[in-house]
């Protein structure tokens, strides 16, 4: 995935380390159905997208962005109901805090949610 790849690249070495562990960490405990489904405000891990229903996001930490700008980094994935025990990627992106990261976070999951719709279409 070439989200994942050019923000690793902009992150410095102990951060990028960080990011993969936690990626990898979060995947693992969706595969096993162990994060914590809701809101962020009510220590949700992981939620619905209401802008594009097929996708889920997982929330990340904080993490430094180009020129010390914050990003907020978010995996947006699906679990499709015709592929059993499938937890299909669709997006690694960045936003900024505040209601500018939430226009490019209803704008992410909608691009998650039009890949996942390409996937399937396209798959034999």
């Amino acid at each position: 995935m070439i989200e994942l790849e050019n923000l690793l690249r902009e992150c410095v070495e102990v951060d990028r380390l960080l990011l993969k562990h936690e990626l990898h960490h979060l995947m693992r405990s969706a595969a096993a159905g162990t994060l914590k489904f809701g809101a962020a405000a009510e220590g949700g891990q992981v939620d619905q997208m209401s802008v594009a229903p097929l996708i889920l996001e997982i929330r990340l930490s904080t993490r430094p962005g180009d020129e010390g700008v914050e990003q907020i980094v978010r995996l947006y994935f699906t679990e499709p109901d015709h592929a059993p025990r499938c937890l299909l990627a669709a997006k690694v992106a960045g936003k900024r805090p505040g209601p500018l990261g939430l226009v490019e976070q209803s704008a992410h999951a909608r691009e998650a949610e039009a890949r996942v719709h390409r996937f399937f279409t396209n798959s034999p």
